[in-house]
């Protein structure tokens, strides 16, 4: 009996080395199963690492897991979660890095109420007010923020602006930061009671950048009203010191690059 296990295991092998399972003998990774496994090469077993995913690059790809790969799948990023993590490029985890760096990303407003209804404010020099619609008027000095970051990289952008002389005192100001890959979320809003003239105010918002490549949209937008805007693209049609709809505006660009 052990006699006859004994050759049909031979025989097992032999098939398996036949088509090219060098490890399927020995209790190691199995050629032929899709995944270029440790040990496994284009030489050796090129049916799995000709072009399939490759065990111990760092990054956890489709069909390795923490039982087949854990050097990748313990520690290392998962392809397909929708997230384009350290190591993972458009290369080797194209499911989750789709798209170039300079390629629209972000919401699309169907009806950009914000751009439509509203003013964007051109920056000026100290001195130089722009009427915003309304009293008082205002201008923007500077705006800071990164021209490329990486995926899920922290960011901060800051908008130093000026209330004009012609303004009035009891005024209250709503100032808020939105971005169009999560454009009814606030990254932060804030009111800024001002009670003299001439008076410089700096709003600092800290993110984290989007995590999917691409070139993405910021707005900082500015109310005369008792109240934010809270929508990228603008909460609707020009309305009243309670729900204004649209105010005016500062945009950048932000590109998320690997």
């Amino acid at each position: 009996m052990k006699r006859k296990a004994a050759v049909f295991s031979l025989i097992c092998c032999l098939m398996l080395f036949s088509g090219g399972c060098f490890g399927g003998c020995l209790g190691g990774e199995i050629c032929g199963n899709g995944f270029c496994g440790s040990g496994e090469n284009v030489s050796n077993c090129p049916q799995d690492c000709g072009g399939g995913e490759v065990c111990g690059n760092g990054v956890c790809g489709n069909g390795e897991n923490v039982s087949n790969c854990p050097e990748d799948c313990s520690t290392g990023e998962v392809c397909g979660n929708g997230v384009c993590g350290t190591g993972e490029d458009v290369t080797n985890c194209p499911q989750d890095c789709t798209g170039n760096c300079s390629s629209s990303a972000g919401v699309a407003c169907s009806t950009d109420f914000e751009a439509q209804y509203s003013s964007q404010w051109q920056q000026h020099g100290a001195g130089a007010c722009e009427n915003t619609g309304g009293n008082p008027s205002f201008e923007s000095l500077s705006v800071s923020i990164p021209s490329q970051v990486s995926p899920g990289q922290s960011v901060t952008m800051t908008v130093q602006w000026n209330r004009c002389i012609d303004c009035d005192t009891n005024a209250v100001i709503y100032t808020s930061f939105l971005g169009n890959w999560d454009p009814n979320n606030p990254l932060t809003e804030r009111d800024n009671f001002l009670t003299t003239c001439d008076e410089t105010s700096t709003d600092t918002v800290t993110f984290a950048a989007p995590t999917q490549q691409g070139s993405y949209r910021v707005r900082w937008i500015h109310c005369f009203a008792s109240t934010a805007i809270h929508n990228f693209c603008g909460d609707g049609l020009p309305g009243n010191s309670s729900a204004p709809g649209v105010c005016p505006y500062v945009e950048r660009t932000l590109t998320v690059c690997n």
